[in-house]
């Protein structure tokens, strides 16, 4: 039998490095999340994943310095890379409209991604959360119809 290879990425279900994840190695490997982008270079030094996905750049805020900081700090090396479109989405629950929002949850890369579209929408409180895919969570399990969050699609 042919072993899957085992791949660290941050954040949760749905978050962009799993989409990219996806979208280099394809669907049929053996994922793994972790919390924080030094916990997926911990994994890869301490071989629980043979690779780890994570962000080093951004066409609307920039580098991702601290990536490129613990690649130094761990002694490792980037050996591929996949560009992926960001589309991020306003999500929110079940039978909510757009007018039932009041608050939007995202990482600020989420918002300044968005920003165009957000500031459309008027005088709607914004709230920074850890990322996009955890902002989504949030909503999801607060179940309110005044409650939004920037994120993707997956």
């Amino acid at each position: 039998m042919i072993e899957k290879i085992k791949v660290g990425y941050q954040g949760v279900e749905g978050a962009f490095s799993q989409e990219a994840m996806i979208q280099y190695f394809g669907e049929g490997i053996g994922a793994q999340n972790y919390k924080t982008f030094e916990d997926v270079f911990i994994a890869v030094k301490n071989g629980e994943v043979e690779c780890g996905v994570l962000p080093i750049e951004n066409s609307t805020t920039g580098s991702i310095n601290l990536v490129y900081d613990l690649l130094e700090k761990y002694n490792l090396f980037i050996v591929g890379e996949v560009c992926i479109r960001i589309i991020q989405n306003l999500i929110g629950n079940k039978d909510a409209r757009l007018e039932d929002i009041k608050e939007i949850y995202s990482h600020p890369q989420g918002f300044e991604q968005s920003k165009k579209f957000i500031d459309s929408l008027g005088e709607i409180k914004h709230i920074n959360y850890h990322n996009t895919a955890l902002s989504v969570k949030y909503v999801k399990d607060s179940n309110s119809l005044e409650k939004g969050a920037i994120g993707s699609k997956r």
